[in-house]
């Protein structure tokens, strides 16, 4: 049998590391009011941060993918506006 990480001979797809057993991190829930007349401030803020993941993933700087959570997107977001 091929050991965990390496390539096997016959598919050439590398063998699963099994992952080591851990709680997922503790979640709370942090809600911001935005305005809800005219300008509808929920699809304002997720186009932002929608079009902030893209940017983010793109430059390549973090290891992100189209998937990373708006939690991610906002602290890379806003650390990066703070240290400029």
């Amino acid at each position: 049998m091929t050991e965990p990480g390496s390539v096997c001979d016959e598919c050439g797809r590398r063998v699963p590391v099994p992952r080591e057993k851990s709680e997922p991190r503790k979640r709370t829930q942090f809600n911001i009011s935005v305005p809800a007349d005219s300008e509808d401030g929920t699809d304002v803020i997720k186009t932002l941060i929608e079009a902030a993941r893209v940017k983010l993933v793109e430059s390549g700087a973090f290891a992100y993918d189209a998937k990373v959570p708006p939690y991610y997107v906002l602290t890379a977001v806003l650390h990066d506006w703070l240290t400029a």
